[in-house]
């Protein structure tokens, strides 16, 4: 009785049900495949087929049931510290580039390159706290070049941002 219900909930990998003829016949291999689909994949309904070139021949779709962890599901917990005060905590992070051996000394943490974000006023207050900034691409190149004079000590901390179209290379 147990292999019995086991082997009639499991899916069929695959059913031909002969050329598909107007939309009846194609409603009928639909519901025909729900029933071929198990309980637990049943409200994909069909969604969860596939009818392989007009073939006749209609596969289930792989319907994946194990549990999937979401940020409710998962818990950081404070690692125990030596330190006595947050004033303590060293927020900047050396990173080695394994292909260009440079380092860059910086808190790892970036700005985004929007337009109102990325901008040269937030690099330098970023970049004062060692933080990086992606500057956003509509600044012309007179200004990237007066920024850079005016704030040499904050380009390490900037990234450029540039288009991914022939006029945003071209600028």
């Amino acid at each position: 009785e147990r292999e019995r219900r086991h082997s009639a909930s499991r899916a069929k990998p695959a059913t031909v049900l002969g050329t598909l003829r107007g939309e009846s016949r194609m409603t009928n291999i639909l519901q025909r495949m729900r029933s071929l689909v198990p309980r637990a994949a049943a409200g994909a309904g069909a969604a969860a087929l596939a009818l392989v070139g007009g073939t006749g021949i209609a596969y289930t779709a792989h319907v994946e049931s194990e549990v999937k962890l979401d940020f409710k599901d998962v818990l950081i917990r404070p690692k125990r510290s030596t330190l006595r005060s947050r004033s303590e905590v060293e927020l900047a992070r050396t990173f080695h580039f394994k292909h260009s051996k440079q380092e860059l000394t910086c808190v790892p943490l970036m700005v985004a390159n929007m337009d109102t974000v990325g901008t040269f006023e937030m690099a330098k207050c970023f970049g004062a706290h060692q933080a990086m900034v992606a500057i956003h691409k509509h600044y012309t190149v007179a200004e990237w070049e007066t920024f850079a004079a005016t704030s040499p000590e904050t380009l390490p901390y900037v990234a450029v941002s540039a288009g991914t179209s022939r006029d945003d290379l071209a600028r």
